[in-house]
C-alpha cells in the first residue's frame, strides 16, 4: 500500500475516502488516481436519485445492476462510505419480499443518495486544490 505521504493532502480529509486503499488499488498512480476520482464525480453524481426512481419504478433489476456497478468503483477508489451504503442497499434489494422489503430497499436506496450527496461536493472541492 502506498505509503501516507503519498496520498495528497487535499483528499486525506475528506470523509468516506480511504485514499490510500484506492491508490493501491491503481498502482498507486497519482495522476490516474485523481482522474478516476474526477471521473467518478462526473458519471455516478446521480445514482443515489437513480436507484431510487428505478425502484419507485419497479425495475429492482436494473437498481442491481446499477448498485453493482457503482459498488465496483467506489470500492476500487477507496470510497467506503459509499460502499458501504451501497452494500447495504444490494442486501436489503436481495431480501425476501414482504415484511417491509421495499420500504427496506427505498430507505437504503435513500442512503446510497445522502452518503454520494454528502461525499461528492467534498470529493470535487479537494480535487481542485
Amino acid at each position: 500500500m502506498p505509503a501516507v505521504d503519498a496520498v495528497p493532502a487535499a483528499l486525506r480529509d475528506v470523509p468516506g475516502l480511504e485514499a490510500a486503499r484506492g491508490l493501491a488499488a491503481i498502482g498507486g498512480r497519482g495522476a490516474v488516481y485523481r482522474r478516476l476520482l474526477g471521473l467518478f464525480v462526473e458519471t455516478h453524481a446521480d445514482d443515489g436519485r437513480g436507484l431510487c426512481r428505478l425502484l419507485a419504478e419497479h425495475r429492482g433489476a436494473e437498481a442491481a445492476a446499477l448498485a453493482h456497478r457503482l459498488r465496483g468503483a467506489a470500492a476500487t477508489l477507496g470510497l467506503v462510505g459509499v460502499e458501504t451504503a451501497v452494500r447495504e442497499f444490494e442486501q436489503a434489494l436481495d431480501a425476501r419480499p414482504g415484511d417491509g422489503a421495499a420500504a427496506l430497499a427505498q430507505q437504503a436506496a435513500q442512503q446510497v443518495a445522502q452518503a454520494l450527496a454528502e461525499l461528492l461536493p467534498r470529493l470535487s472541492a479537494a480535487l481542485e486544490r
